[in-house]
C-alpha cells in the first residue's frame, strides 16, 4: 500500500516535468537534463517516505489536500495491496 503512495507521488511529479518538458521546448531556459529529473524524482520519494505516518495497511485512510499555492486539491483514496487490472477493456472502442 505504501508503494503505491510513493508511486502516484512519483507520477505526480512525473507529470509535473513532462509539462515542464513542453514549456521548454519553447523556452530552452528551462530545460532540465535527464540527472536533474532522476534527482527531483528521488528526493520526492524520501521525502514521502520519511514523513509516512502509516504502520500497517489499515492505517491507510481516505484523505484530501491542496496543492501549495494554487487553488488545486486532489483526494487520495487507499487502494488494498494487491494485483488488479486497470484500464478499459480492450472490447470497448477508442472513440
Amino acid at each position: 500500500m505504501r508503494r503505491v503512495q510513493l508511486y502516484l507521488g512519483a507520477a505526480g511529479a512525473i507529470a509535473v516535468m513532462a509539462n515542464h518538458r513542453a514549456m521548454a521546448e519553447e523556452d530552452p531556459s528551462l530545460k532540465v537534463t535527464k540527472q536533474q529529473e532522476i534527482a527531483v524524482v528521488n528526493a520526492i520519494y524520501k521525502q514521502i517516505a520519511a514523513t509516512k505516518q502509516e504502520a500497517a495497511e489499515a492505517d491507510m485512510k481516505l484523505y484530501s489536500n491542496s496543492i501549495p499555492g494554487t487553488t488545486a486539491k486532489y483526494t487520495m483514496v487507499p487502494i488494498k495491496g494487491g494485483e488488479f487490472l486497470m484500464g478499459s477493456p480492450d472490447s470497448e472502442c477508442n472513440s
